[in-house]
């Protein structure tokens, strides 16, 4: 069978990249997006879909989250975000919330992945032998696999380093992304504790490319974070003040939601302080310095916005006991009734 001699360059890369190529060159150039949230949601989705098949997403969230951060703005109003159109398909009306939780998505699923991983270097690294003192150690069969996870992670926390910096709307794209934070940092304290087992059982060395890992996080994430908190609990302050302002009937806000909106908060510090710990865990075992590149916040404590707390627990008590007086009162009036005579059969 002859071949054609002009046929496209995109076939020569093999059948899923032509796609991806094509779909990717779709999503940069689409207009109907603009208006259309649920076509946007529908490309974006088969993007992914086929993205996955033979490649990582990470470089394709870093490129999306950047767009994100350039439309939304930053949460310093200070700062002016110069805009990075990679995709037409995102804009001020798809970033949030479609665009924004499609990429918190698929960051959980390679967040996932990775987890499995390290979940499967450290059962790997219990059944090997440890090798005799003075016989020649054989090359790390891990190696290949912990290289790929510490790329993924520190390209996947670039990526969370644009929407740390972004002026989400408070909802779901909030609570969303310091979920996402949460496992990230969970991951991390995962990857920290497989090389504090390598050097305690194995007395092997971190390698370089960890040593980077860690400095980004402690660079480009967790001073961001922090300021997202405080960002996070003004806008969640502002928002609860000004849905108090719209109630035709005061009624007050529950403090069942109040708390459960400021749950991802201590969550996130929480899982920070357990990344921090087990780093200087690890820093003691491999002798290797890693807290110098972690930058320990002032303000490691959260803050409940007790106020708007405490305003709810009022409203709801005086609630509870205008209910209970009325009642009272109605109770009190029943009794003073007089009862009504019943007629006797004759």
């Amino acid at each position: 069978m002859k071949t054609n001699a002009h046929a496209s360059p995109m076939l020569k890369i093999g059948k899923y990249d032509a796609c991806v190529v094509l779909r990717r060159r779709r999503c940069v150039q689409s207009r109907k997006c603009e208006q259309d949230i649920q076509f946007c949601k529908g490309i974006m989705t088969l993007l992914f879909s086929m993205h996955s098949l033979f490649k990582s997403p990470v470089s394709l969230l870093r490129e999306l989250s950047q767009d994100i951060h350039g439309h939304l703005g930053d949460i310093d109003e200070d700062i002016e975000v110069e805009k990075q159109s990679h995709f037409h398909i995102v804009n001020v009306k798809t970033a949030a919330p479609t665009v924004t939780l499609l990429v918190l998505g698929q960051a959980a699923k390679v967040l996932d992945e990775v987890d499995w991983l390290i979940t499967k270097l450290k059962t790997q690294l219990g059944s090997e032998k440890i090798p005799v003192d003075g016989g020649t150690q054989d090359p790390n069969p891990r190696e290949p696999v912990e290289k790929a996870i510490i790329l993924q992670l520190g390209t996947l926390l670039t990526a969370c380093h644009e929407l740390v910096q972004t002026a989400l709307p408070v909802g779901s794209c909030m609570d969303t992304l310091l979920k996402e934070l949460t496992k990230m940092y969970t991951v991390l304290t995962a990857l920290v504790k497989y090389y504090l087992q390598v050097c305690t059982s194995h007395a092997g060395k971190i390698p370089t490319r960890l040593e980077k890992l860690v400095k980004l996080s402690g660079s480009h994430l967790t001073p961001q974070c922090y300021a997202f908190i405080t960002y996070a609990q003004t806008i969640q302050s502002e928002s609860i003040s000004g849905e108090k302002k719209k109630k035709e009937d005061g009624a007050a806000i529950s403090s069942a939601k109040l708390l459960r909106d400021t749950k991802p908060i201590p969550n996130l510090i929480f899982a920070i302080e357990k990344y921090e710990e087990f780093l200087i865990k690890l820093s003691k075992k491999s002798k290797v310095n890693l807290m110098q590149y972690i930058k320990l916040s002032t303000s490691r404590d959260f803050k409940i916005n007790t106020a708007s707390l405490d305003a709810a627990m009022q409203e709801k008590g005086s609630e509870e006991e205008q209910e209970a007086n009325i009642q009272q009162s109605v109770s009190e009036q029943n009794k003073t009734e007089e009862p009504k005579k019943k007629r006797r059969k004759k």
